[in-house]
């Protein structure tokens, strides 16, 4: 991911530095901060919500971006998740999907949201267990998906996709004060 981002700031030739690192490792402390901490499918791994966003946070300079987000495993995705892949859907902490929990770390951290709120993406995940009958469900879901797509592209519908019932991302865009 880093190299691709990389290559993709050189494409706009806009200078950048990209940095890898283990935000749990002792020596973050030291680490220089940042501009922008930049975020996806990390924090709903975790039960201690505030724990892992605390990370994030020492890691950026004040006044600067906190871009975090995470799939929405809620809504419609649960009922398809649930039955098609419950490996995947146990490996993840639900409740850091619901947007009203961010308000904890947000007050906690004087986080200031720029943005907040689920985003439609169309996706669409594998049946762990190929079955007659779950390949019935993905195909249903495939289908669900398509329309729900051609539907959401007419803009008065946007706000009705782009919710914790159907939105396919969770996403927070902080500026710390």
């Amino acid at each position: 991911g880093c190299i691709k981002m990389k290559d993709n700031f050189n494409l706009l030739n806009i200078p950048v530095t990209i940095s890898q690192k283990d935000i749990f490792s002792k020596s973050s402390n030291n680490l220089i901060r940042y501009d922008i901490v930049y975020s996806l499918g990390f924090i709903e791994h975790f039960t201690d919500l505030n724990m892992v966003v605390q990370k994030h946070w020492e890691l950026l300079k004040p006044g600067g971006i906190l871009l975090i987000g995470a799939p929405n495993f809620l809504g419609i995705n649960y009922f398809f998740l649930k039955r098609l892949a419950p490996k995947l859907l146990s490996k993840h902490n639900l409740p850091t999907m619901d947007i009203s929990n961010w308000k904890r770390f947000e007050n906690k951290f004087n986080l200031k949201p720029l943005f907040r709120g689920y985003l439609f993406v169309p996706n669409i995940f594998g049946s762990e267990k190929k079955t007659t009958f779950n390949k019935i469900i993905e195909t249903i879901w495939r289908i669900v998906d398509d329309v729900f797509y051609i539907v959401y592209l007419f803009r008065p519908f946007r706000k009705l996709f782009n919710s914790k019932y159907v939105g396919d991302y969770v996403i927070g865009v902080y500026k710390k004060q």
